[in-house]
């Protein structure tokens, strides 16, 4: 069998082997930064006490292609034990030499009936790759996001400067950045769109909004997810992000498709600015119950977090 070739590892936030294959980004328009579903005041909300738990899934790269059936044993082993309000969160949609994940919206929506869980996943369309939310509820919603940009210097170019203006009001409160699944509000950023936040190295990696200093992002959710295609590198800037992203007691969750060995570097939970696991282990779980479901054959990861809904409402 041929050896499945790996990408190399991202040098920078967001810059990857699927962002450079995704070289119409920045010819995108306004409507393209997410298109809006109805008012999420109208969306159902959950009793305070409702237990929600999170399942932040990476796959690991080289399965020649990932099949329809790992997903199927990976939603057979997470949904083992019955669950109310899980959520699963995935990494973006990725391809390599034989692999290509996923195929299409109908093997994740499929399995999101048959064990009742809402998901938040990146897949292929007519139009070109969106991240979609399946509710549980309500079924396949119409809000979906296009990933905009990849880089800090694409984010910097003075000729993207009203496109990132337009993400960035898609970040503030109302946005089409923020998506409402299995009735949680949640900010999304798609690989490395993160360039949107900025490390000032001569401050400790301090971070600010790009272009808008004293100004954030996603303050009116308490859920952010940074959904990746690969393995990301520069994790001295990246640690400070998301521990910023998490400010003020929110969740901040990243998941990738896992490229390496290891998987230290594919999966994150943090809250209140500070990591709370990785792919490698846990590091505090005396806030939060999170758990980490291991594959026996090393073709997926999980981390899973259990989380009081009256956690997740805005104040």
């Amino acid at each position: 069998m041929k050896k499945t070739k790996l990408p190399k590892e991202q040098t920078l936030p967001g810059e990857g082997i699927v962002a450079k294959k995704k070289k119409k980004l920045l010819s995108q328009t306004k409507a393209q930064v997410g298109l809006p579903g109805p008012p999420r005041s109208v969306m159902p909300k959950l009793p305070l006490d409702t237990q929600v738990q999170f399942v932040l899934l990476s796959f690991q790269w080289g399965q020649a292609p990932l099949p329809p059936d790992t997903y199927e044993v990976a939603c057979e082993t997470l949904c083992r034990e019955p669950h109310e309000h899980r959520i699963l969160l995935h990494p973006g949609e990725s391809w390599g030499d034989n692999w290509v994940w996923p195929t299409g919206t109908d093997v994740v929506t499929e399995q999101a009936r048959k064990h009742g869980f809402s998901v938040l996943f990146e897949a292929p369309s007519p139009e070109g790759s969106f991240y979609f939310a399946y509710d549980k509820e309500k079924g396949l919603l119409q809000e979906r996001c296009r990933q905009t940009f990849a880089s800090s210097g694409e984010a910097e170019d003075a000729k993207n400067r009203e496109l990132i203006q337009d993400f960035f009001n898609a970040c503030q409160k109302d946005g089409s950045r923020t998506l409402t699944v299995g009735g949680v509000d949640l900010g999304l950023l798609i690989c490395g769109e993160n360039n949107i936040l900025y490390n000032k190295q001569s401050d400790g990696n301090r971070v600010s909004v790009r272009h808008h200093s004293g100004e954030d992002i996603f303050d009116d959710v308490r859920v952010v997810l940074n959904g990746a295609h690969s393995v990301m590198g520069n994790w001295g800037k990246l640690e400070r992000r998301f521990e910023y992203l998490s400010r003020d007691k929110r969740f901040m969750f990243y998941t990738t498709n896992n490229t390496k060995s290891w998987w230290t570097t594919s999966l994150r939970v943090y809250y209140d600015g500070q990591r709370l696991a990785d792919g490698k282990g846990i590091w505090k779980d005396d806030l939060f119950p999170i758990k980490m479901v291991k594959d026996p054959q090393d073709r997926f990861r999980a981390l899973v977090v259990d989380v009081p809904y009256r956690d997740l409402c805005s104040e």
